[in-house]
């Protein structure tokens, strides 16, 4: 279901793609966008590293119960 995904998305394409299938998404700071594309596009808080990502994920699941 759409509540068990997750994009992860380094370029605005890709959370824009998220938002038109209604699937939350997290922008990541280490591929090829920058913070100004992420931040823009709805990513609310792009993360730096892969082990960010790691505890953003974990956190979040903790949290909706994923």
């Amino acid at each position: 279901t759409k509540g068990d995904v997750l994009m992860i998305g380094d370029r605005e394409q890709d959370l824009i793609g998220a938002a038109a299938c209604g699937i939350p998404a997290v922008g990541v700071l280490y591929g090829y966008g920058s913070l100004a594309e992420l931040s823009r596009k709805g990513s609310a808080a792009p993360v730096k590293t892969p082990e960010e990502l790691y505890r953003f994920i974990v956190s979040s699941s903790t949290s909706t119960g994923l």
